[in-house]
């Protein structure tokens, strides 16, 4: 009897560790997925952003800015009484351009933020940087349009290129498709 006692309690102890170690097993791998899922929302997330900012960069800058002077130029040609008041227009037309170009900055900063939160190291880097780079073209744009003139035409036609908009840019995309590399990677 003590063969088959001692028998029924090994058996016994087998099993409760097995079905413990089942049981953390499990509850690993359900962390694991809880975090793949909630990377997976963030990331879409992140990427819908994305192509939304890279849309808004495309139509912010020479476009508004000629179209704005061509009309404040017509407007001081047409009337030279209302100066004034074609400064005016022409001030909240480049403060509203203003606001329109930093405003995906925002939205992407703000992102990248929520990105960290869920993000592995690697991508983490590549967040950082991104967000650097958002941020210097942020606080660039913004002592661009306070120097702009309404009477220095030239001067508005190379704001882009003075702020450096086109590396950036291009700095910009080559980050983001490392990062869509590396997010793709451990969605997997």
């Amino acid at each position: 009897m003590t063969t088959k006692l001692f028998i029924t309690i090994i058996i016994a102890i087998i099993g409760w560790t097995f079905g413990f170690v089942e049981l953390f097993l499990k509850r690993k791998w359900q962390n694991k997925d809880r975090l793949a899922t909630m990377r997976q929302e963030a990331y879409s997330n992140f990427m819908k952003k994305m192509d939304a900012f890279g849309k808004d960069m495309n139509q912010i800058p020479q476009k508004m800015i000629g179209s704005m002077m061509s009309e404040f130029l017509s407007k001081i040609l047409k009337d030279n009484a209302d100066i004034e008041g074609a400064l005016i227009k022409y001030n909240t037309q480049v403060s509203q351009l203003l606001q329109n170009s930093i405003e995906p900055l925002s939205a992407i900063n703000q992102e990248l933020s929520a990105l960290k939160l869920v993000a592995s190291e690697k991508v983490l880097v590549l967040i950082e940087q991104l967000k650097k780079l958002t941020e210097d073209l942020y606080n660039d744009y913004q002592i661009a349009f306070t120097k702009i003139t309404p009477t220095d035409i030239e001067t508005i036609k190379q704001m882009p290129s003075t702020i450096g908009y086109s590396e950036r840019v291009r700095i910009f995309t080559s980050l983001y498709d490392e990062l869509f590399k590396q997010m793709r990677d451990e969605i997997k």
